[in-house]
C-alpha cells in the first residue's frame, strides 16, 4: 500500500474509532433516548476533573447527577450513605481502600488535608485519632495519634507531600492547603481501617480494568504506577458505559447489543458470582469457615440449615457475598435483612450460630445466644464488644444532641497527577 493510501485509510478509520468508542456509550439509561449525551458528563476544554469529565472526582460526576433532584433522582446517594459498619451507612464507600479513610473533627480550621495510604495490617478494624500538637504546614507541623485500643504515638509531618509512617503498615501524608499554617494545633483526623482489604493488580487480566479506574494512582520517576494511596470510587467497580457485563442480579434482563440491558447495574466486570468482591475482599473468599470468615461458594446443607427465602443465591444454589451483603441499598429499598441476626436466622435453626459468632463470644452460653439472636430477648453477663460501645456512643450522641465523632468529609480529599484518577 502506497504512503497516501496509509494516511487516507488512518484518515477514515479515525472517525469510525470514534464511533465505535462513542457507541459504547449509549446503553440505557446513560443514553440519548433519557436525555444523556457525552456532554453531560464531558468537556472538552477547560475540565476540571481527569478524563476531561465536568465534576472533579468520579464520585462527585456520578452524584451529579445522582442526587434527589438531579436527572438521576430515581437512584441517589450522597457521602453520608457510605457504610461505617456497625455505625451508619447503606452503601459501599467510594473513598477507602486498604489503607481506610480520613475524616476531618467538624470543628477543624485548617485547610491542609490528611491522607491515609499503605495496607493496614492490624487483625480487626481500627480508628486513629490523628491531632496536630504544634501547628505549621508540612513539614513543620507535629501530631499525636492514639487509636481505639489505647495504643499511641507521635510524628512530625512531612514536606512535599512525603510519606510519614503510623502503624501496622499505614502512612501519612500531610498536604498544605490555602492558609498557613495549613495545619492548626488541636486540629483533628479520624482514620478508620478495616483488614483483609486488597487494591485490584494492575497486571491481572480480570483485574486491571477495574485498577484503572482507582483514584489517586501516581506515577513513579522509572513511570511505573504507584498506588500506596490508592481508593476505591464507584466506577472501579460500575462501567457508566455499558451493561455488557453480567450481575449478581438474577432478574436483570439480558443483554442483546449495543443500546440494551436497562437494569444490568453497569457491571465494570462479569459479578454473576461475585467477581468482583473476590478482588478486594479476597482474603474472605474460603469456603471452610475454619478458615476465618464465613464460608461462600458452598451450597447450603441439609439438616440444621434451610434455603433462606429472602436471600438470594447464585445461579447454582451457592452462597456468594451478595447472599447476606447488598454494596449499594438506597435508603428507600429494604436491605437484605434488617439484622445480622436476621440474616443468620434466615439460613439455619438454633443449632447454626456461625462460626465468626461463636469465636466471639467464647464465654456465652450458646443455646441461651441462639434462642436471643432467632427467638427473642435473653440476657447476658457477657462484656459488650467495642462495635457495641461504638454504637451505643452513637445512640447516646443522638439522644443528647452532643457528636460521637467526625462526621464525614467532602469527596474528594484531593486528585492529582496520573490522569487514571477519576477515570470515565
Amino acid at each position: 500500500m502506497r504512503p497516501q493510501q496509509i494516511t487516507l485509510a488512518l484518515f477514515l478509520a479515525i472517525p469510525l474509532l470514534i464511533l465505535s468508542e462513542a457507541a459504547l456509550a449509549t446503553d440505557p439509561p446513560h443514553d440519548i433516548p433519557n436525555g444523556i449525551n457525552c456532554i453531560n458528563c464531558h468537556t472538552p476544554h477547560g475540565a476540571p476533573g481527569g478524563s476531561i469529565t465536568a465534576v472533579e472526582g468520579n464520585p462527585n460526576l456520578c452524584m451529579s447527577c445522582h442526587n434527589p433532584t438531579g436527572p438521576a433522582a430515581a437512584k441517589p446517594f450522597a457521602d453520608d450513605d457510605q457504610a461505617l459498619p456497625g455505625l451508619r451507612g447503606t452503601s459501599h464507600r467510594f473513598d477507602s481502600g486498604p489503607s481506610g479513610h480520613v475524616e476531618p473533627a467538624l470543628s477543624n480550621s485548617s485547610t491542609g488535608i490528611v491522607q491515609s495510604g499503605g495496607t493496614f495490617t492490624g487483625r480487626i478494624e481500627r480508628e486513629y485519632t490523628i491531632t496536630i500538637v504544634s501547628g505549621g504546614n508540612a513539614g513543620a507541623a507535629t501530631f499525636d495519634w492514639v487509636d481505639s485500643d489505647g495504643f499511641s504515638g507521635s510524628g512530625v509531618s512531612a514536606a512535599d507531600e512525603a510519606s510519614v509512617t503510623l502503624d501496622s503498615g499505614l502512612v501519612l501524608r500531610f498536604i498544605d492547603g490555602n492558609a498557613s499554617p495549613s495545619f492548626v494545633a488541636g486540629d483533628s483526623w479520624t482514620l478508620f481501617v478495616r483488614t483483609d482489604l486488597r487494591l485490584p493488580l494492575e497486571f491481572d487480566p480480570f483485574e486491571r480494568p477495574m485498577w484503572q479506574r482507582l483514584a489517586e494512582l501516581e506515577r513513579n520517576p522509572d513511570r511505573t504506577w504507584n498506588s500506596t494511596f490508592g481508593k476505591v470510587t464507584c466506577s472501579v467497580c460500575h462501567d457508566q458505559h455499558s451493561q455488557e457485563h453480567q450481575p449478581f442480579d438474577s432478574s436483570a434482563p439480558p443483554f442483546l447489543g449495543e443500546g440494551t440491558g436497562e437494569g444490568r447495574h453497569f457491571q465494570r466486570r462479569d459479578n454473576d458470582d461475585n467477581q468482583m468482591c473476590k478482588v478486594c475482599h479476597s482474603a474472605r473468599n474460603v469456603q471452610d469457615a475454619a478458615l476465618g470468615s464465613h464460608p461462600i461458594e458452598v451450597t447450603i446443607p441439609a439438616g440444621d440449615f434451610r434455603t433462606p427465602a429472602a436471600l438470594p443465591l447464585d445461579a447454582t444454589a451457592e452462597v456468594e457475598c451478595m447472599t447476606c451483603h447488598a454494596p449499594t441499598t438506597p435508603v428507600r429499598e429494604a436491605p437484605r435483612a434488617a439484622k445480622a441476626t436476621a440474616i443468620c436466622c434466615a439460613a439455619g435453626s438454633e443449632k447454626s450460630v456461625p462460626i465468626a459468632t461463636r469465636s466471639l463470644t467464647r464465654r456465652r452460653d450458646l443455646t441461651s445466644m441462639r434462642r436471643a439472636a432467632c427467638s427473642g430477648p435473653v440476657a447476658s453477663t457477657a462484656p459488650p464488644s467495642r462495635r457495641t460501645r461504638r454504637k451505643n456512643a452513637a445512640s447516646a450522641s443522638i439522644a443528647t444532641g452532643r457528636t460521637a465523632g467526625p462526621t464525614m468529609r467532602t469527596w474528594p480529599t484531593i486528585t492529582r497527577g496520573s490522569g487514571l484518577s477519576a477515570t470515565m
